[in-house]
């Protein structure tokens, strides 16, 4: 892995621990799919989501499309606020 990779990666993962969430209450479990378009910065985008769904205790699975869009799925307990 080249050096500036690591140091992009690094620095995703470091902005994605510094996203705050509300505290909230899991409850039923519920599977999600999500599309994000328009402009958005790729470098590192799916590292982000990844890190940030990790933190939420969700689970699934992210990935580019052809369209330069990004789908993910997510599964995890229903936000009740």
């Amino acid at each position: 892995m080249s050096i500036f990779k690591k140091l992009r990666n690094e620095y995703v993962i470091w902005h994605a621990n510094r996203v705050k969430f509300p505290e909230f209450i899991p409850s039923s479990i519920v599977r999600k799919k999500v599309a994000f378009s328009g402009r958005m910065q790729k470098v590192g985008f799916r590292l982000e989501i990844y890190c940030i769904a990790r933190r939420m205790k969700l689970t699934g699975w992210v990935r580019n499309l052809k369209d330069g869009s990004v789908e993910a799925e997510l599964q995890g307990g229903k936000v009740a606020y």
